[in-house]
């Protein structure tokens, strides 16, 4: 069979995060410029006596990696959906906020005439393992990284093409009955090739802020928590639910939904932060200590160490906790009169002060780098904030004939990104 669809042009792709918690809606990941993932099958080949060949492949829980790299805008979206929290209902989120939260990603990739759904890549229970803000030199953009991981990988095609998110509040009358039809704007579920009589990819019930896992029964349900698609679009669950209540349905289909799973892209935020339109601050129990000049780079690098666990009888991870946030910000510089360095001793940075010991830099400075709407620096979008830096090392460089430069790398253990702006 000849495909002719050769390829999938990069404007047909877009990615959307899907929190696990439910009650945040998913939405597409904005001003993406390229993602990648990856999947790995960890085995053991067995042998026995006697035999040449290999006996059996004990194969280990997958592991999927991804890295979502994206221009800075200033939106706090992706922090947002990363923690499963309501991007228009919060200003600032950390990573302690994000380090145990789960979510779904979504990749949905349209035939090159823009005319349908080609397939769909699905990567459920992924991780944040690192984030990283890079801005390489004074021309460049302010750009971020997200890595994840994971351990399943589908692609959705033909028949389950279209991955399907569906909310229903429910009537009286539906739970009453304990059944609902799903609304006619929505297509109906497909069935699992893999697994007959399967037809959703999850189901949760919401009971005001309290979410809970359903469990999709092939016959009618008759334990709690169960769920079953009995017809075409008709919902049937066992639970004792009231009108409000809402069940939330992800599913595959052939058709999409209205509205469209593929959403409008943005054309009213930023399309990206040059480096001109920042500024680095440190301060001191919050008491300014003073802008940073001449910095060439920026770098702020975190990763989050995770341990997989399993269980015994079980063939998933059951968690994949978080031991240690670790942050590590490389500033480059221009190297003139040590002023960094005066800095990081909160020492007034006017040459004045005569001595710079490596063994004295403070271990209670924050460090600020603010994102404004212009190179005046008058409207501020955003900022990132890391509390009680430490500067584990330095460098210089002196180059024949170029200009000295250097750097100071500093660590701690978390960092905030914020919609209001840090002032003392």
């Amino acid at each position: 069979m000849a495909y002719s669809q050769k390829y999938v042009h990069a404007s047909k792709i877009k990615p959307k995060i899907v929190p696990d918690k439910t009650v945040v809606s998913p939405l597409d990941l904005d001003r993406v410029q390229r993602v990648t993932l990856a999947f790995n099958r960890p085995n053991e080949k067995g042998y026995e006596l006697g035999r040449d060949e290999e006996l059996y492949r004990d194969w280990k829980n997958p592991e999927v990696t991804g890295a979502i790299v994206a221009n800075e805008y200033g939106n706090i979206k992706p922090f947002a959906l990363f923690a499963n929290q309501d991007p228009s209902s919060v200003t600032e989120i950390s990573l302690d906020d994000i380090k145990d939260q789960k979510f779904d990603f979504v990749s949905m990739m349209k035939d090159n005439a823009g005319s349908g759904m080609l397939v769909t890549k699905y990567c459920p229970e992924c991780y944040i393992t690192g984030f990283t803000l890079n801005v390489g030199d004074p021309e460049a953009k302010h750009e971020q990284t997200w890595n994840f991981i994971g351990e399943k990988h589908f692609t959705f095609k033909g028949n389950e093409k279209y991955f399907i998110v569906y909310e229903h509040t429910l009537t009286s009358g539906e739970a009453s009955a304990k059944q609902f039809d799903i609304d006619a704007s929505y297509p109906a579920p497909v069935v699992n090739p893999d697994w007959a009589n399967h037809y959703l990819v999850r189901a949760v019930q919401v009971v005001s802020t309290t979410e809970t896992e359903l469990t999709e029964a092939t016959s009618a349900p008759s334990a709690a928590n169960e769920i079953q698609r009995s017809a075409s679009k008709t919902i049937k669950f066992y639970n004792t639910l009231s009108a409000g209540n809402k069940i939330i349905l992800h599913y595959t289909a052939s058709t999409d939904s209205t509205p469209s799973q593929w959403k409008a892209v943005d054309n009213t935020s930023k399309k990206y932060i040059p480096a001109k339109y920042g500024e680095a601050y440190l301060y001191d129990s919050n008491t300014p200590v003073g802008r940073l000049y001449r910095l060439q780079s920026v770098n702020i690098a975190a990763t989050i160490e995770r341990t997989a666990r399993g269980e015994y009888g079980n063939p998933d991870l059951i968690s994949r906790e978080a031991d240690v946030v670790n942050v590590v910000i490389t500033l480059g510089d221009l190297v003139s009169d040590a002023s960094l360095d005066e800095y990081l001793r909160n020492k007034t940075a006017d040459g004045s002060y005569t001595r710079i010991d490596i063994e004295k830099y403070l271990e209670t400075l924050d460090l600020v780098i603010k994102l404004y709407a212009e190179e005046t620096h008058e409207t501020f979008i955003a900022n990132y904030w890391m509390r009680n830096i430490k500067v584990t090392s330095g460098n210089q460089e002196n180059p024949n004939n170029e200009a000295l430069t250097g750097g100071r790398v500093l660590e701690c253990d978390n960092l905030y990104y914020s919609t209001v702006e840090y002032v003392s």
